[in-house]
This record gives structure tokens, C-alpha cells and sequence, in this order.
């Protein structure tokens, strides 16, 4: 009877352990297929990293080709650029070597106009010395007219009275009303536009205002009959 019971508990015990070895040979197996399967997917992610590390390659060679392509191009331009300037140099040089050959027959010529240029000379530089005998007062008072005339108008005889006015000589005065460069009847035109923005004038009322300012009547009347 005591065997009995003892083989029995053997049986148990070994029937126990197989049945844990079991249980044991499962959880392997099911850790087993989740480590395979998460292989499999960061297998499948580095796969698509590489298709698109590949996709990449494959465009940066197309843009290195088109890149070459492009260069090809611009060393080609450059090449024409260079020949059509080495061309248009050999014609500047054949062109100038055809004027040194026509220049030589007109060195004669030119010593001839050099000669006629010395004589043309004599009365401008008489003209210098004769500007440089004018004073300094007849300068300024020339100097002074213009400045006038540039802001306002006058009539000959009133500037010179201005002149006059300013502390200049006569004959200074007289010498920059003679010498200062402006249109007399377009100063007398000017006048009466200035008197008409002031205020209204029959044409007999603005002529003898003209007349009055020191104006001819050959100028007031220019005035008359050119205002707008």
C-alpha cells in the first residue's frame, strides 16, 4: 500500500513537471513570434528608408546631369564669347593699321592746319588781353547785372540806374548794360506779365507804365503785342 501511494506522488509529480515544461514551451514560442515580428517591421522600415534613400540618389544624379548639361552649355557660349572677341581684336588692328597708313599722307595737311590755327589765334588772344584790361569794378558791375536779371526784369537804363544806385561808377554801369547778355524786349514782355498779375491795365495804361520803367517803345510796344 505504501508503494502504491508512493508511485502515485511520483506520477504527480512528474505529471507537474511536464505539464510546467509545457506551459514553459508556449510563452518561449509566443515571445519567440514577437521578437520576429517586430524584426520584420524594422525590417520594413529600413527597407523604405532605403527605397527612399534610393528615390533621392536617383534625383540628385538627374540634377548632377542637368547640372553638366548646363556647364557644357555656358563653356561652349564661353568659347564663341572668347572667338568673337580674338575676331572683332584682329579688325581693331587691321582698322588701325589702315588709319596709320592714311595718317601718313595727312601729317602734311596737319602741319599746314597747325599753321593756319597759329594765325587764327592772334585775334582771340588779342581778345584775352583785352579782357584782361577790363578792372575788377567793370567785372563786378556786369557780375551785379546778371544776378539782377536773374531773379527780376529791367530795361536797359533801369539797371543801369540801379547800378548807379549800387555805388558803381557810370562807366562801370554803362560798360555791364552794354556787355550783359539778355533779350530787352523779352524783359519788357516779362515786366508787363509781372504788372498784369498785380493788377489790370488798359494796353495804352501798361505801355506808358513801360515807357515810365525806362523801356523804348519799340519795346514796350513788343510787350504789348506778345502778351499772352
Amino acid at each position: 500500500m505504501k508503494k502504491l501511494i508512493t508511485m502515485i506522488g511520483v506520477s504527480s509529480v512528474l505529471l507537474l513537471g511536464c505539464g510546467e515544461n509545457a506551459e514553459m514551451d508556449v510563452d518561449a514560442e509566443e515571445d519567440s513570434q514577437l521578437v520576429l515580428e517586430e524584426l520584420e517591421s524594422e525590417l520594413q522600415v529600413v527597407n523604405e528608408e532605403v527605397e527612399t534613400l534610393e528615390n533621392e540618389l536617383s534625383d540628385k544624379a538627374d540634377e548632377i546631369k542637368s547640372m553638366e548639361k548646363t556647364i557644357e552649355k555656358l563653356e561652349e557660349e564661353l568659347a564663341a564669347a572668347k572667338n568673337e572677341l580674338e575676331n572683332n581684336q584682329q579688325e581693331e588692328d587691321g582698322v588701325e593699321e589702315v588709319a596709320e597708313v592714311k595718317a601718313e599722307p595727312e601729317e602734311e595737311s596737319d602741319k599746314d592746319e597747325e599753321s593756319t590755327e597759329e594765325v587764327e589765334k592772334e585775334p582771340t588772344e588779342v581778345a584775352e588781353e583785352t579782357e584782361t584790361e577790363v578792372s575788377r569794378e567793370f567785372r563786378n558791375a556786369l557780375g551785379t547785372a546778371n544776378n539782377y536779371l536773374s531773379f527780376t526784369s529791367f530795361s536797359k537804363e533801369g539797371l543801369k540806374d540801379q547800378l548807379l544806385f549800387e555805388g558803381y561808377p557810370d562807366d562801370a554801369a554803362q560798360y555791364a548794360v552794354d556787355n550783359v547778355e539778355t533779350d530787352w524786349n523779352e524783359n519788357a514782355l516779362q515786366k508787363a506779365i509781372d504788372y498784369l498779375d498785380l493788377t489790370s491795365f488798359s494796353d495804352q495804361g501798361l505801355y506808358d507804365q513801360l515807357i515810365f520803367e525806362g523801356y523804348t517803345a519799340e519795346q514796350a510796344q513788343y510787350a504789348i503785342d506778345n502778351l499772352p
